[in-house]
Formats: structure tokens, sequence, C-alpha cells
């Protein structure tokens, strides 16, 4: 996971990441360069569980008597020196197992090696399909990937899994769309030892890779689970730089949450990025965590939609990760709410963020609520009195002109019209 200590940076990212709900990096001062190889470094957290700095990541190794298993794998360039200090510190003979944070190469660089040398490597499903395809790397040049379906994860999850390596028991767990839409983190509970994934930096401002599905509302709520999940005596290993306690990991989501809920209401005034950045909404944290430009530049560029739950009349909303072009239909929880689909960054129209309800097949599945939903966003729409509704997406259209007769049309159908009487 790279690091800003920009906070100009930081800003512009989050900006581009998603109107108000996400957050990534863009020109990004990396916790490594790599044209310099600094020493791999390793810190004993116990007798049998090493932090290893110095490979572009904190890599967790855990001693068994039968070889070692590793969170995260450190940059590829950096992956024969990482093994050589893992395998000399903890006196075994292999690295059995490989856990992936998530698809960024200073979690996956040792992916071929450790493969090639018979390692089993886990990650979250969504990290598996990054790395089937080239991807850039955040605020960097060129991309990462694909790696070879050997060096790619062999077993994926999708919620949270328990193992035990070594008599110690691992609960990886899911945080959604934080980091990144793949983020795991791997809790040694005996030990009392979190390694806590690319959610968690205490190296500058965080990298939030809204390309691959991360946004500032998801680190906010990882942050708050990883919160919940520790005690005081917690020993909370991050992505980049020293070990964190609980009232420190606190202090993180409650910044987060107070500059996330900052950049909403500047953005919701239809402030662009140059103005949400002159506004400062990281003030009073800047002495600390640096320049966090990039943060506010990103804010605007990504999607806006986002997930959450709601009672069927609109009340007791509650928002879960971004969702990119629809990939949460509506649908009826066990507990009657519906979980649906949210656009932000919009105005002038009351619940103007809701689904209508079409989204692809659910009309045909789902019809009440769809129809529900649809008569809701109708209802506030003609509100404004509007000659015209437009949209972008023919599933939408269809869905809508059912529900009214002021006509429904394709962006494009209206941009045709307005240029044929030029």
């Amino acid at each position: 996971m790279p690091k800003s200590s920009e906070r100009r940076e930081f800003l512009k990212t989050t900006l581009s990441a998603g109107a108000g709900i996400a957050l990534s990096h863009l020109v990004i001062r990396p916790a490594l360069s790599r044209d310099r190889a600094p020493p791999i470094v390793p810190s004993r957290v116990n007798d049998h569980l090493v932090v290893f700095s110095g490979a572009g990541a904190n890599c967790v190794a855990l001693q068994g008597p039968d070889g070692v298993l590793l969170v995260d794998g450190g940059l590829e360039e950096r992956s024969g020196d990482l093994v050589k200090a893992v395998l000399a510190e903890t006196h075994a003979k292999a690295i059995r197992t490989l856990v992936n944070t998530h698809w960024h190469p200073e979690q996956t660089g040792g992916n071929e090696r450790l493969a090639k040398a018979g390692a089993t490597i886990i990650a979250h499903n969504n990290t598996r399909l990054w790395l089937e395809y080239p991807q850039q790397e955040p605020g960097r040049p060129g991309s990462w990937g694909p790696l070879p379906p050997k060096a790619r994860p062999s077993k994926s999850i999708y919620a949270t899994e328990k193992l035990t390596f070594g008599g110690e028991q691992i609960e990886l767990g899911y945080l959604l769309q934080a980091h990144t839409d793949g983020d795991i983190y791997a809790f040694f509970r005996e030990s009392n030892v979190l390694a806590a994934g690319g959610v968690v930096s205490n190296e500058g401002w965080p990298v939030v890779d809204y390309k691959t599905g991360g946004w500032i509302g998801g680190l906010v709520e990882g942050l708050k689970t990883l919160v919940a999940l520790v005690d005081d005596h917690t020993v909370i290993i991050p992505a980049n730089g020293p070990n964190l306690t609980k009232a420190e990991l606190a202090a993180q989501a409650d910044m987060y949450a107070t500059v996330f809920d900052r950049m909403q209401k500047l953005i919701r005034k239809g402030m662009g990025p140059d103005e949400v950045l002159a506004a400062a909404p990281t003030k009073e944290f800047d002495a600390k965590w640096g320049d966090s430009k990039q943060f506010v530049d990103e804010y605007e560029r990504a999607t806006t939609a986002q997930v959450g739950t709601m009672n069927l009349d609109g009340s007791g909303k509650q928002y879960g990760p971004r969702n990119v072009s629809h990939r949460v239909s509506p649908a009826l929880m066990p507990d009657g709410s519906v979980l649906y689909t949210e656009w932000r960054h919009m105005g002038g129209v009351n619940d103007g963020h809701l689904c209508c309800g079409s989204a692809g097949t659910y009309s045909l599945l789902q019809p009440v609520l769809a129809d529900q939903l649809r008569d809701r966003k109708v209802t506030n729409l003609l509100a404004s009195n509007p000659h015209c509704i437009v949209s972008a997406n023919v599933g939408c259209i269809q869905h809508l002109q059912a529900g009214t007769a002021v006509p429904v049309r394709h962006w494009v159908e209206v941009v045709d019209a307005a240029l044929a009487h030029r």
C-alpha cells in the first residue's frame, strides 16, 4: 500500500472518488522508493509473530511447526530479500501460506515467487479478480498485472473465515469497499494482534483506490469495524508505519468521519475540487498527516453510487459500501428492509439520490417493490414541474415512463434535439 504525505494530494483524491463519498490517491509520495532498497527489518511482536518492514509494506509472519504463514508479500523486487529475512528470523524451511490483504503490488509482489515454492495464497475474491487484468498502480505510472494464473490467489474468501495455523486461530474478515473492494484483515486472536491491511495507514494519508472500489465512507466504516474488533491491549499493525493502539485507531476513524462529513456538505453546495481544497476540510489534521491535495482532486472523479438499506416508506436509511454501476440491485431483506442503490451529489429534487427501482431485471423479479420505488421517484421529480425527465439508463427510462405521462428521454435525445434547432 503506497502512502501520501501530501495534504493536497489526499484531498484531491477524495474529491474524484465519489462526489462526497469516495476517497483515493493520485500523485503519491510512496512509502518505498523503487530506486533504493532499504533493509528488511524484523520486529518481534511475540515469540511466534514477527513484523517485517522495508519491503514496501508491513508484512506479518506467523511461525508454525511446519512453516510460516505470511500476511502480505511485499513488492516484487523485494520479495527475494523478504523471503530470506522471514526464513532466517523464524528458522522455518518454507512459507506455506500467503494472505493478500488486497491487490496492490506492495501486498501481492511476492505471489509468483511464493506460489512457485508451493505456498497457498488466500485473498478476497475481488482481489483475485483484479489480479487477472492489468491495473494502474495508485499514484504511479504504469500498471501491475495480470499475474500468471499460478500467482493468483488459490483460495478466495467472501466474508469472514477462520483458519488455524501453528496452533493459532486466525480470523480473516472482509471490510467491504474501503481501501479497495477486496480488503481483508487478519486477526490473531490468541496473540491479540491485528494485521489491519490497507485500510489502516500510520504513515501519512492512506491510499484508498477508487478505481478498484475504494471510497472514504467505506474507509470510515472499515475503521469502525476494526475499532470494535480490538481492545486496549491489541497490537494493531497497519499497512505502513508503526503499530497503533486502539485509541489511535479510533482517532483515525473519527478524523476520517469528520473529513467525510465536511466534504459531503461542501460538495452538496456545488463546490468543485479547488473550492473544497480552499475550504481546508482537513486543516486541524494537516500538521500530523501532511498535504492532502490529492484526496480532494479525485473526490469528483469516481462514480457516485452508494449502497444502503431503508424501510419501505423511505425511513431508517443506513449506508453501506459505494456501488459501481448498479452492482447491487434493490432487494427485500429478511428483516423487511430494502437494499438499494443511492446516487449522491444531486440537488434540487427531494430524495434525488434514490434508485427508481429499475435495476436491470429487478423490476421484473420484484415488481411490487420496483413500482413503489418508481412511484416515489416520479412523485419527487414531478414536484418541480419538469417538461421532460432525462436519464442515461435505458432501463430506467422505460421504468420511469410507465409511471408518468411526462416524457422520459435519454440525454442523447435531448442533446440531439437541441442541436437540430441550431
